[in-house]
């Protein structure tokens, strides 16, 4: 059994710390308080069970403050902005043809997307379009320019970013996208609506979630998946230097409305996200707050990213 005794307020941060001694002893901060660790098994060769946040081995005595840089938090939303497409769209290469009855197209209405597509994929199905042919068509969607090279930019650097994707497109066709490309592992979460194939070998698509916002699809509202994780993260100790978000969608504007000046927008360049934002800046000037920094590319983001680091 291992004795944790408490030696007093840690002025660490909000950082678990774990640290391998040469006489088998652990220091590491726990909920705020700085604990001393004694394990009477022989030598400690992993991580304290009791430290479930482990970040870094560093040096630490009691009564010592650690010196940890926050991280910053970087969104990305996925069809046309990963993805040089809307997905939705892509997929429908896979149907008889490559395009779908005049009936089905005519049924979608606005901000039911969601509901159209479940019914897209039960036309799929329907038409015996198998799971391997759907996997394919997503698995070669063409990136947009520069992506890339940013997933590479952040793959080095992916002790100071912390990564997540926010997407009204599906699981099943993100994950197979990302892991064509081979960076399935850079993004922490994926948030989208659920997809799955069920026994007759269909897709099946389930919303995301219920909201409120008058803004949004009614199956997803991306402010309020922004607003949950920065809570979750808080409660985990986690806070974060600054939040980038990259997209292109008018659903990626609502979540930036939250956004501090000390924040950053990357909308693309003359779609909906970017025209949102300009609408906002003239009728209601002073109102949107964070840095915006329009991109063609990827690599205008490295180019920002870049920049910060130097900082």
């Amino acid at each position: 059994m291992a004795e944790v005794k408490e030696v007093g307020p840690a002025l660490i941060g909000n950082v678990y710390t774990v640290v391998l001694s040469q006489r088998n002893k652990e220091m590491l901060q726990l909920e705020g308080y700085l604990y001393h660790l004694e394990c009477s098994r022989g030598s400690i060769t992993g991580v304290c069970i009791f430290c479930l946040y482990y970040r870094e081995k560093t040096p630490v005595q009691s009564g010592v403050t650690a010196s940890v840089k926050q991280k910053y938090l970087i969104i990305f939303d996925f069809d046309e902005t990963i993805i040089n497409e809307n997905s939705d769209d892509s997929v429908i290469r896979a149907a008889p043809g490559g395009t779908l009855p005049d009936w089905l197209r005519n049924s979608l209405k606005d901000g039911f997307y969601n509901e159209y597509m479940q019914h897209v994929f039960e036309y799929l199905g329907e038409q015996g379009v198998q799971e391997e042919a759907i996997r394919n068509e997503y698995s070669k969607i063409p990136l947009s320019p520069g992506m890339l090279n940013i997933f590479n930019f952040l793959m080095k650097n992916s002790g100071l970013f912390e990564i997540i994707l926010i997407s009204d497109a599906n699981m099943f066709g993100i994950e197979a996208t990302l892991k064509a490309i081979g960076f399935h592992s850079l993004f922490r979460k994926i948030y989208t609506n659920p997809a799955h194939f069920d026994k007759r070998g269909y897709l099946v698509l389930r919303p995301y979630h219920s909201h409120t916002c008058t803004k949004c699809p009614a199956n997803m509202c991306k402010r309020k998946i922004v607003t949950e994780y920065l809570t979750e993260r808080a409660q985990q100790s986690v806070k974060f230097e600054k939040m980038l978000y990259v997209g292109d969608g008018a659903n990626d504007f609502c979540p930036t409305v939250v956004f501090s000046s000390n924040d950053v927008a990357f909308p693309r360049k003359n779609y909906p996200m970017h025209r949102r934002i300009l609408e906002m800046q003239k009728s209601q000037p002073n109102v949107y707050q964070p840095t915006v920094i329009p991109w063609q590319s990827a690599d205008d983001v490295i180019y920002y990213l870049q920049r910060l680091l130097q900082t």
